[in-house]
């Protein structure tokens, strides 16, 4: 079985990376004692950023949309 990379990494270093910032974000950071913290700016984030990358390898509407809807959030969480 091949394991092909989505966007900007292969999966299991965007596991790995993933766990890592829950490790370390998810637990004992200012982000989870406050009542929105930074959630939405990294949610936003992590859209614009995944989004970018499909749409270098490979343009779509889909990873468009997508891109779009980080950025209406990432504006929208701005204070």
């Amino acid at each position: 079985m091949v394991l092909r990379s989505q966007a900007w990494l292969p999966p299991r270093w965007a596991l790995l990376g993933g766990f890592l910032v829950v490790i370390q974000f998810g637990t004992f950071s200012y982000w989870i004692n406050s009542y929105w913290g930074g959630a939405p700016a990294a949610l936003g984030g992590a859209l614009v950023f995944g989004a970018l990358g499909r749409l270098f390898r490979r343009p779509s509407a889909k990873s468009a949309a997508i891109l779009v809807l980080g950025a209406i959030v990432l504006a929208n969480s701005r204070s």
